[in-house]
């Protein structure tokens, strides 16, 4: 979720314009407009979304357009969590994202670190994770929606693909 809302920044679409404002005043982004953000991602592949949603608005939107069938929660210990937030890349010509210093298979150039990767954030992001997430999975468990969790400490980024192939 995180990376389609930032290349709808990046692209400067009106979309991405509105999450902008609304981000800059340090609220959350409506569950309608986050919606807004993914339902292209649903119809291309509507296998895995990543991040969305992570509340009982974000589910109720959503599941009056697909059906919700499952979640899958990552757990990473906090060591892990901290290495690859500091490892984000993206590019700096269209800011797609990227790990550990790839180069930009559009335009060929080095991926740079991106700016909104600091303890500082991190912290923030941790703590509106945690305060939305369990009244969410609570939420899930009322409506009989089955959770999986997964370990994943000790993954790499190259390891996703076999990931979701396996579950």
């Amino acid at each position: 979720f995180g990376d389609l809302k930032r290349g709808e920044m990046a692209r400067d679409t009106e979309l991405g314009s509105n999450i902008s404002k609304i981000l800059k005043l340090g609220k959350q982004i409506p569950a309608e407009l986050g919606y807004s953000v993914i339902k292209n991602a649903i119809r291309r592949s509507p296998n895995f979304i990543s991040g969305y949603p992570i509340s009982a608005d974000e589910f109720d939107i959503m599941s009056q357009y697909c059906p919700i069938i499952g979640a899958i929660i990552l757990d990473v210990d906090e060591s892990a969590l901290m290495g690859r937030f500091d490892n984000r890349r993206e590019c700096p010509q269209c800011h797609e994202p990227g790990i550990n210093g790839d180069v930009c298979n559009v335009h060929g150039v080095d991926m740079i670190r991106r700016q909104d990767t600091n303890l500082e954030e991190l912290i923030v992001r941790r703590k509106l994770y945690q305060k939305r997430i369990s009244p969410f999975l609570d939420f899930l468990s009322l409506k009989l929606i089955p959770i999986l969790r997964i370990e994943v400490s000790g993954l790499t980024e190259a390891d996703v693909p076999k990931l979701k192939n396996t579950y």
